[in-house]
């Protein structure tokens, strides 16, 4: 696969994921930038509006726009088949806990990280990025200033990151970018699971998630579990697979308050998390939210 793609970008009425409001998306052939187009989106469910200091959109700029099932048929048409790539998990977080609140289906779209793939490869030798958010990539890579936060601008963003980190190394194929399988939600192959992560010891000390030990438990929105498991490990943290004595952090995808409540049904791994903490042990139970707060991924920063 040459490098054709589609860059993605969605923003939210406000933080619950699944208040899609506008939608960014930038199609790349062969390397070029061939299109581009961005429209707005009438929140799954409805939606009050908190991130308009964010984005500037209000609920009269979706009065009338496109329904999420709508919306799913432009972004298929526009993409004609190819992957999506999406600056970080979040937009892939919106998809599908947009999917959830609007009960419509997964069209089956592979989905590229380009978030994971900066901090693989920057930074280079002779610099140090002060963070991996969106703005700070592109401007280190050059990419001419944009308008952050409009859902268009920042999908061109993401599309010239992708293209600028291809060509340090030489890379005329998407594969060649993202050599792990590609997570697409329609078709689940299974793959034996590798070693787990090493923790980076490298990594900033002070952060939250450094020196922790982390267990993930349920589906997340946002990342595979693996991808989760590996983001964990740059920033510090030491991934099990299992609840242990030596457990600190449990994240429990699709955690809801109601998991609280007596007689919920919670995973085997969530149940011996709160045992242990209920018998005194220092471990805390969060859910994806608090994960994302916790690696600095927000709409406000992406």
């Amino acid at each position: 696969m040459a490098l054709d793609f589609v860059a993605v970008d969605f923003e939210t009425a406000n933080f619950t994921r699944a208040s899609a409001c506008s939608v960014g998306v930038v199609r790349v052939e062969a390397g070029e930038v061939r299109d581009r187009t961005e429209w707005f989106i009438d929140p799954p469910g409805g939606a009050y509006f908190t991130n308009t200091f964010i984005h500037g959109i209000t609920e009269t700029d979706v009065l009338g726009a496109p329904s999420w099932s709508d919306t799913l048929d432009r972004l298929a048409d526009f993409a004609g088949g190819l992957p999506l790539v999406a600056y970080s998990g979040f937009d892939r977080g919106v998809y599908n806990a947009a999917n959830t609140v609007a009960g419509t289906s997964d069209r089956g779209f592979a989905w590229h990280n380009a978030h994971t793939l900066a901090r693989r490869r920057l930074p280079t030798p002779d610099h140090t990025l002060s963070d991996y958010r969106l703005p700070t990539v592109a401007d280190y890579l050059g990419v001419p200033a944009f308008e952050h936060h409009s859902a268009v601008a920042d999908a061109e963003a993401c599309a010239s990151i992708v293209l600028r980190l291809a060509a340090l190394d030489g890379h005329a194929d998407l594969a060649a970018l993202w050599p792990e399988r590609v997570y697409a939600t329609r078709h689940r192959v299974y793959v034996p699971k590798g070693p787990l992560p090493e923790p980076n010891l490298a990594a900033d000390p002070d952060h939250p998630l450094y020196g922790r030990t982390i267990c993930f438990t349920g589906k997340l929105d946002s990342f595979t579990q693996g991808e989760a498991e590996r983001i964990a490990a740059d920033f510090g943290a030491t991934v099990e697979d299992n609840v242990t004595k030596r457990t600190t952090l449990v994240i429990v995808g699709q955690f809801s308050p109601a998991h609280l409540r007596a007689g919920a049904k919670l995973s085997n791994k969530a149940e011996k998390a709160a045992a242990l903490a209920a018998k005194g042990q220092p471990l805390d139970i969060a859910d994806e939210a608090a994960f994302l707060a916790y690696i600095n991924l927000d709409p406000a920063d992406y």
